[in-house]
């Protein structure tokens, strides 16, 4: 009679879906090793504390967004001035969310009537579009302005290697520039401690997140912080 194999015993244990004949197998190898009896249960504590504590983490995310709409709806919207952008914001960061109806509703009226927003303001001819050839040649000649000294025969540096929270950072730039630019405009101290290697920050930090809604816990986060910039 064929066994299960250690791959196939692994995936047993960790409670991973197998076909009938291979769980059949796992179940009688299991039944006469008494080793494999105490991983067993160890493995099924392991994934029920894991399951209780995201559904604690899953019902502590709910119960926040509950007060944000509560006190929310209490706020003001955000400043004229900054309801195209952060709309377009918003929009970005929805598309890794699922909203319930009243929070879309919510965050529209923070939003406000972007119909009410001035005229957009033409630069003129004279403007920095004139000042772009200048700097690129400033640029062109920079790059040509090396000597011998630049060609050293010394070891070249070993790069570090990133870590993970480098590594989500450039994740997160990637899947939300249109977030990212926004906060290193209109709050460079935060997203500057952000650069630094801090999570622990508004905005930018939740997407940090491994569970949950991270994008629309973000996108709340991102309503308050910019509403504060009418006061200021």
């Amino acid at each position: 009679m064929m066994g299960p194999t250690d791959n196939q015993l692994e995936q047993y244990l960790w409670g991973e879906e197998l076909s009938p004949q291979e769980q059949n197998w796992c179940e009688e190898r299991v039944a006469r090793d008494p080793e494999l009896q105490r991983n067993f249960h160890q493995v099924h504590r392991l994934l029920r504390r894991f399951k209780t504590l995201r559904e604690w983490m899953r019902k502590t995310e709910e119960a926040e967004r509950h007060i944000w709409f509560t006190h929310s709806l209490n706020a003001d919207v955000i400043p004229l001035e900054l309801r195209t952008s952060v709309n377009s914001v918003m929009d970005e960061l929805f598309m890794n969310a699922s909203p319930t109806s009243m929070i879309k509703r919510e965050v529209a009226r923070r939003i406000g009537d972007l119909n009410e927003l001035p005229e957009a303001v033409h630069l003129p001819k004279t403007g920095r579009l004139d000042k772009a050839p200048a700097a690129s040649l400033s640029v062109s000649q920079s790059a040509t302005s090396f000597s011998l000294e630049d060609f050293s025969l010394s070891e070249p540096s070993v790069p570090r290697k990133p870590d993970r929270a480098e590594l989500e950072r450039v994740e997160i730039r990637l899947n939300y520039p249109k977030l990212v630019r926004f906060m290193r405009r209109h709050h460079g101290e935060i997203y500057d401690r952000w650069e630094d290697g801090s999570t622990r920050v508004r905005v930018l930090g939740r997407l940090h997140a491994k569970n949950g809604q991270p994008a629309l816990m973000a996108g709340l986060e991102l309503l308050d912080l910019t509403a504060g910039l009418s006061q200021q």
